[in-house]
């Protein structure tokens, strides 16, 4: 194992273009001690391996490898350990690692394409455990019918943002076959026309199930947001008062008419609904959510508080 070590900090080294002097200078310790080293003649401290594979491009476990690969840096050798096991720690590693790469203008166009690549395995391992988590949600929720509800829209969207609207839209279209008599099934419907980006036939969606459930408030809340996709902004703001008529107390009907006014160029009704909404928050406790809507209030009419 000692031969290994000595034989890779010398192999590392050479690859580098380093002199034993520059090495050493970088590690702060003398040219003899890095000779020594390469010679077998003494060992490293523990505590100076992170120093060495870091400036070597390389792991701790790379140095008493035989079939260790050098890289042009530390964060590329950190991305290729998170590529081959794609877990969370690794990532934050790399990630950690290539800024501060970019922080001392060490990085080069190549760096750069790997950070990028290592975000994007890292987005669809997101992607993945996302989907894991809301179906096990779904599966465990079955007593909760309004928050296998939310799970489902939540899925839906997931499945819209990573390229797979269509398998959504399939999905909930033998889901309103099996049962064409659920009103949930069909507002689902509509929501993943939607966000398939198929406006038209979610409105005909929306419009054919309120034909027969009218006492459906969530029917309306889609059908409005889905006017808003279509520009046809009055006929949203119908939708949504509809909704509000039949369910006060929830926000979403008052959420589709801000957004309605924010299209319209109405900033400062949009941003009293805004206000609203934040208050309706704050008495159910959600502080943090309150805040956000107070924020974005003032961010529509041009000041930091509203």
């Amino acid at each position: 194992m000692d031969q290994i070590l000595s034989q890779n900090l010398k192999k590392f080294r050479l690859s580098k273009n380093l002199t034993q002097e520059q090495a050493a200078e970088i590690l702060s310790v003398s040219a003899q001690t890095v000779s020594r080293w390469e010679c077998a003649t003494t060992l490293p401290e523990v505590t100076k391996l992170p120093e060495i594979a870091r400036m070597y491009g390389v792991t701790i476990d790379d140095l008493f490898r035989n079939d260790a690969v050098i890289y042009r840096n530390y964060a590329q050798r950190l991305a290729a350990v998170y590529e081959s096991t794609r877990s969370s720690e690794d990532f934050i590693c790399a990630e950690r690692e290539f800024k501060s790469l970019m922080d001392r203008g060490d990085d080069t166009p190549d760096d750069l394409r790997m950070f990028g690549v290592i975000y994007q395995f890292m987005m669809l391992s997101c992607a993945e455990n996302a989907l894991y988590w809301l179906d096990r949600a779904l599966q465990e929720g079955e007593a909760d019918p309004d928050l296998c509800h939310r799970t489902r829209l939540q899925k839906i969207r997931l499945m819209a943002q990573t390229g797979r609207a269509e398998e959504a839209v399939s999905e909930q279209l033998d889901a309103v076959r099996k049962d064409p008599y659920s009103a949930e099934k069909r507002a689902l419907l509509a929501a993943a026309y939607t966000a398939a980006g198929r406006y038209a036939e979610a409105l005909d969606c929306a419009q054919a199930a309120l034909s027969e459930f009218p006492e459906e408030w969530e029917l309306y809340v889609h059908a409005g947001d889905i006017c808003i996709h279509l520009e046809q902004y009055q006929r949203a703001l119908s939708y949504a008062d509809q909704a509000l008529r039949l369910h006060p107390t929830w926000v979403d009907a008052k959420y589709t008419k801000a957004r309605c006014y924010e299209k319209m160029g109405e900033c400062e009704r949009a941003a009293g609904l805004y206000r609203e909404i934040a208050r309706d928050l704050r008495r159910e406790g959600a502080e943090v959510e309150a805040a956000a809507e107070m924020k974005r209030a003032g961010h529509i009419l041009g000041s930091p508080r509203a």
